[in-house]
């Protein structure tokens, strides 16, 4: 295809636009992020290449009920609610993999800024592991 870039990855080869290379290289993918669960990354039609896993993209779009995902270093690393009562918010992050404290820590500080953006207040956050609850 004219004006693509292949790349290769995950055994498979994919393109992008060549124009979009430049702000590619630019992307800070250390940055962690709580996305919404209609925010357009996650709508891409190649859902593999987001999430390798069966399980995960299962739990990430379901029929019912999607959940927010958080981005941290670059990928996907585990699911999120925002249960409100009222002007309180509260975050239920369901991990993939075990979290390092710092991102556990941005986690909280995205929480906080998704209740304050929300005009709200943020009444903690939970972090379980299929049940099994880790606080931050």
């Amino acid at each position: 295809m004219a004006g693509a870039v292949a790349i290769r990855g995950g055994g498979e080869t994919r393109s992008f636009l060549a124009v979009d290379e430049p702000a590619l290289g630019s992307v800070d993918a250390t940055a962690t992020r709580l996305l919404g669960s209609f925010d357009p990354f996650l709508q891409a039609k190649d859902r593999a290449t987001l999430v390798p896993g069966a399980v995960q993209a299962r739990e990430l779009w379901p029929v019912l009920g999607r959940p927010g995902v958080v981005l941290a270093g670059g990928g996907l690393v585990d699911t999120w609610r925002p249960p409100k009562s009222g002007r309180t918010l509260k975050v239920v992050v369901d991990p993939w993999q075990k979290l390092p404290a710092t991102t556990r820590n941005e986690i909280v500080e995205q929480a906080e800024r998704l209740a304050a953006y929300r005009a709200g207040s943020l009444a903690g956050v939970e972090f379980t592991t299929r049940g099994l609850v880790m606080q931050p």
